[in-house]
């Protein structure tokens, strides 16, 4: 499980995903960073809920395990590049799901998102 760092409650901050390059049956590998939504870099989004959650599969972050559900680790997959990152925001990742006051706040800032 990877260490979350502290997220501000008071400042507008996300974790975004930096999924590393990798091709075919390579580990999924990616890094944390906090960012400020005030000045946010651009990133793109990838939300759900679908499949059997009790099918994991083990994926780097940080230098971490993160048991990834199967479904997510196949659309980490086909979302990777092989030779360039791609900046993301993966709720299942990049939020806390064992800090439940970050997940009520994280929660209400994806309803000030455009």
């Amino acid at each position: 499980m990877p260490q979350y760092s502290r997220l501000d409650p008071a400042a507008p901050e996300i974790r975004l995903l930096e999924l590393l390059p990798g091709k075919g049956n390579t580990p999924v590998q990616c890094k944390l960073q906090i960012v400020d939504l005030s000045k946010p870099p651009a990133f793109e989004a990838l939300s759900y809920v679908w499949g059997d959650s009790s099918i994991t599969i083990p994926i780097i972050v940080d230098g971490d395990t993160f048991q990834a559900t199967a479904n997510l680790n196949a659309a980490l997959r086909a979302l990777r590049r092989p030779q360039s990152p791609r900046l993301m925001w993966v709720d299942a990742i990049c939020i806390n799901q064992s800090d439940i006051p970050e997940k009520n706040v994280q929660v209400s800032l994806m309803s000030n998102e455009k």
